[in-house]
């Protein structure tokens, strides 16, 4: 009895029993999908913050800049400006309410789509001021609603409930340490890419093709380095813990179990990313489309949920394997 106790303690994390127990909270309340469905329909349908204007006069001014007539300054403008320009066709600001760290799922947010199947959304242009201003509220109102969403599939994943009015009077402890977390990563990443992005700069004035294998050299460091972070929010929803103490148990759960955990971090990459070929097929202006945006709301949804099956899985494991004098006296 007592080595049976121990033997589940200390069982790992499983990689399939965390994606099956994920899709089948997710089936079994098929409500929560809604969320990135109703994102996904108003980035796709609804109307369009433009930042057209703005682009546009930022071309302007970088072709006028002193120095620009020259033959290759001029050819990489003239690749720049049709990058631009299609940016500046497709660009969205409603786009922020996918936030991150924590944020509602979206596949059309990877598209921003310029027509629909009805015909081109109305639109608003936004000035440089406007742009800053919608884009922190609506940054804001994503944390804010991607908070409601992370905790409802927590307690359908973990649960198998759904409880609104709880989830509501936790919200906003959640949504708090979602915004400070969202802050403190957004600051991180700026402290880390400025000293790079001059680093880089300076070493494209000398040779560009020696800059561009110490960008790719670096964009591999930085994604092994963002990897302790990915489950920085779960603790917040799961354990109820404060932003500090959810990122430390995040970045302590992966050192401790990296191998496995990479393993479901690549697995769940590829399940999503491999869909999304998938749904992505049907043209912005065509109502199959639909198919795809409820296809991509289920699996994201699902592999959330697996997400955090796998954390407290995870997490058992290793506070059982951390007192190990406790669990032979069980």
């Amino acid at each position: 009895m007592n080595t049976d106790n121990k033997q589940t303690l200390t069982r790992p994390p499983s990689l399939i029993a965390a994606l099956l127990g994920g899709f089948d909270s997710t089936a079994n309340h098929p409500s929560i999908i809604l969320f990135p469905i109703a994102l996904d329909l108003l980035l796709w349908l609804g109307p369009r913050l433009r930042v057209r204007l703005l682009i546009n006069a930022m071309m302007e001014q970088l072709a006028n800049l002193p120095g620009a007539n020259t033959p290759e300054t001029k050819d990489m403008l003239a690749l720049s400006q049709e990058v631009w320009k299609v940016i500046a066709e497709r660009a969205n600001l409603f786009s922020a309410l996918r936030s991150y760290p924590v944020g509602v799922t979206s596949l059309v947010n990877g598209q921003l789509p310029a027509a629909a199947p009805y015909g081109i959304p109305i639109g608003w242009e936004v000035n440089s001021g406007q742009m800053l201003l919608f884009w922190f509220l609506l940054t804001f109102v994503g944390l804010i609603f991607g908070s409601l969403f992370f905790g409802l599939i927590t307690q359908a994943a973990l649960d198998n409930k759904i409880e609104w009015g709880e989830e509501i009077r936790n919200l906003p402890f959640a949504a708090l340490q979602v915004i400070w977390l969202a802050l403190f990563l957004s600051i991180l990443l700026l402290l880390i890419s400025i000293p790079i992005g001059l680093v880089l700069s300076f070493i494209a004035l000398f040779n560009t093709l020696i800059s561009q294998i110490v960008l790719f050299v670096v964009s591999g460091l930085m994604l092994w380095l963002a990897l302790p972070l990915l489950f920085s929010p779960h603790g917040i929803f799961i354990n109820r813990l404060k932003m500090l103490a959810s990122l430390m148990q995040g970045i302590r759960l992966i050192q401790l179990t990296l191998p496995k955990t990479s393993l479901f971090v690549l697995t769940a990459l590829i399940i999503n990313q491999g869909l999304d070929v998938l749904w992505r097929i049907p043209p912005e202006t065509s109502w199959l489309a639909l198919i795809g945006i409820a296809g991509h709301a289920f699996v994201s949804t699902g592999l959330l949920a697996a997400s955090i099956i796998y954390y407290q899985a995870a997490i058992k494991w290793v506070q059982s394997i951390a007192r190990p004098n406790q669990t032979q006296k069980i």
